[in-house]
């Protein structure tokens, strides 16, 4: 009964981070969609283009009523071209990584039994045609334990990750 606790505990550990990005109600893909949208929508406005206006720049420039001339519409043409860009291609959502990463550090995994986050348990528990020897459990153990090394040190990139 307990292997089946600690199973179950490390399928719904193993789900979280796709399911936070992409199948609750709090996702983070339309949180993502919604903010790209503000944030296209605050770049083509006019207060940001008045946060970069320059009245004696550009005299032949329109600049605003009652006002000197200035760069006013470059500044606007320019912040249009980058919401497009960001409406077009928008940020990326965080990789699954990331928010195990995250995930794990924001919530604490000490009340956690050991053996959930055991990798060695984890491919023990696999429903393979054929049960894996303890030589190749330990072999396939150590060898996603030095790409995940990797990847925190930055020497490889989480698509580069593979199996052996």
């Amino acid at each position: 009964m307990w292997n089946d606790t600690l199973r179950s505990q490390r399928d719904y550990l193993l789900g979280l981070p796709d399911a936070l990005r992409d199948q609750s109600k709090a996702s983070l893909k339309p949180l993502g969609e919604a903010f790209n949208d503000d944030y296209v929508k605050n770049v083509a406005s006019i207060q940001m283009a008045r946060t970069f206006y320059q009245p004696n720049a550009f005299n032949r420039f329109p600049a605003y009523p009652g006002e000197k001339p200035g760069n006013l519409s470059p500044v606007q043409s320019k912040l249009r071209i980058i919401a497009a860009h960001v409406k077009n291609a928008p940020l990326p959502l965080p990789k699954t990584f990331s928010l195990a990463y995250i995930l794990g550090q924001s919530k604490g995994l000490e009340g956690l039994d050991p053996g959930v986050l055991s990798p060695r348990d984890y491919l023990r528990d696999q429903k393979a045609p054929m049960k894996l020897s303890e030589d190749r459990i330990n072999f396939l153990s150590l060898f996603h334990t030095l790409k995940v090394t990797k990847l925190l040190h930055g020497y490889i990139k989480e698509d580069k990750l593979s199996n052996p």
